[in-house]
């Protein structure tokens, strides 16, 4: 009895397995290397939830049955060398031999015992994560709000001018070739010179400068990403760990043979997403003595100034699928002597901007109101002076972080939400 209930068993299992052989879905593809256009041969391809799995021929090609009952489900791709691709099935309904669906396999590089070893170029590492801008950042126009501060240093003690604002941004899309427009909802500062200071240091366009360090937006250390080979080495470094998000990391410097003055600095790449979720870098005033001239519009004739670090990074966040400017900052340090004077002063500038919230749509900021790259936060938060809004915060703390001094307003900040 035993043995007739297994066979029964058995029996109607291959049945069933008959009828719904019968209704199925047969897809097509072609697995290429993305930067080369290769075919990738001998991939794996699987179907989540099933056992249906196939390999790609020489050609990359590859035809798949699949049960309807699975008709719904994330079909994979994975081969040494290359991330796994992911894509839904029902994308895929409809391809035929002749017009396979394409799937472009990124190279990457895996990490054996203490070994490193690399199978990826930085250059099209970072050329593919620019592809995917479409697919990581915003696409709309995005309402974003942000605390800026800056602050104007001499020496390593005494802060001649320190200002604080929060900024109302119009962020363009990533997508387009839209400006970001910014002006002040609120502001304040305080200055500490005294005729003891024999130059007076001001900052014009803060605001705007920490908005152009946006370089998934913008053009990559001051050219278009598309040519960068043009300009610039790039060199594989070691992953990095950011939060609990990986990250492959590229550094970059100017070739030896480019004479005009441009960058050096290290991009971070999702190693999930291949979006650009940081960058760090500085620019090459080292051994230029000229270089003060593209950043100080104005200084006394007398005056001997030399440039002696220019530093700058930008991070971004994570949320819902989307990666968004978070955080940016900009340094300069500089060396001023005067005519006659045996002693230098340095002075160094410091302007940060952290974002506290975004959310589709457009902020409608007038002509009058748009804050201009000559523009000077100290002067433009004159005339957006509130004490009650800065609250039991009534001064400011240029030691403390800024995201300390973000938690002391946030309370004003939801207000206005």
């Amino acid at each position: 009895m035993k043995r007739l209930t297994a066979f029964i068993v058995t029996l109607l299992l291959c049945l069933a397995g008959y009828a719904q052989e019968t209704e199925i879905v047969t897809v097509w593809g072609k697995a290429v290397d993305f930067i080369s256009g290769e075919p990738v041969a001998h991939a794996s391809v699987r179907v989540s939830g099933g056992n249906v799995g196939t390999v790609t021929n020489s050609e990359g090609v590859f035809s798949l049955k699949i049960p309807v009952a699975y008709a719904d489900g994330i079909l994979s791709v994975d081969c040494l060398g290359y991330s796994m691709w992911h894509a839904d099935v029902s994308k895929m309904t409809g391809t035929t031999e002749k017009e396979p669906y394409s799937i472009g396999m990124m190279r990457t590089f895996f990490k054996l015992d203490s070994a490193v070893v690399r199978s990826i170029e930085p250059l099209e590492l970072l050329k593919y994560a620019y592809s995917r801008v479409y697919y990581n950042y915003p696409t709309h126009r995005e309402a974003t709000t942000a605390f800026y501060r800056e602050i104007i240093k001499k020496g390593s003690s005494k802060y001649l001018r320190l200002s604080e604002a929060v900024i109302d941004i119009d962020k363009a899309s990533y997508t387009g070739y839209g400006t970001d427009k910014a002006a002040v909802y609120k502001g304040r500062t305080v200055s500490n010179y005294d005729q003891t200071d024999s130059i007076l240091i001001n900052y014009q366009g803060g605001v705007i400068s920490a908005l152009e360090l946006d370089q998934v937006h913008n053009p990559f250390a001051g050219v278009p990403w598309q040519h960068v080979e043009m300009f610039y080495d790039f060199r594989m470094e070691e992953p990095r760990n950011i939060g609990d998000r990986m990250f492959y990391v590229v550094s970059f410097n100017q070739k030896a043979t480019e004479k005009d003055m441009l960058c050096r600095g290290k991009v971070y790449i999702d190693t999930e997403t291949y979006a650009i979720g940081r960058f760090e870098g500085w620019d090459n005033v080292e051994g230029r003595p000229y270089a003060y001239t593209d950043y100080i519009k104005d200084k006394p004739k007398d005056a001997k100034v030399a440039m002696k670090e220019v530093a700058w990074e930008m991070n971004y966040k994570e949320s819902e699928g989307r990666w968004y400017l978070d955080y940016s900052s900009l340094s300069f340090q500089i060396n001023v002597q005067r005519a006659g004077r045996l002693l230098r002063n340095t002075y160094s500038i410091v302007s940060e901007m952290a974002v506290t919230d975004h959310y589709p749509g457009n902020l409608e900021i007038t002509g009058s109101a748009r804050i201009r790259p000559r523009d000077q936060i100290a002067d433009l938060v004159n005339d957006f002076t509130d004490d009650a809004f800065w609250g039991t915060y009534n001064i400011i703390e240029p030691d403390q972080s800024i995201e300390d001094a973000i938690r002391r307003i946030i309370r004003s900040l939801r207000r206005r939400r």
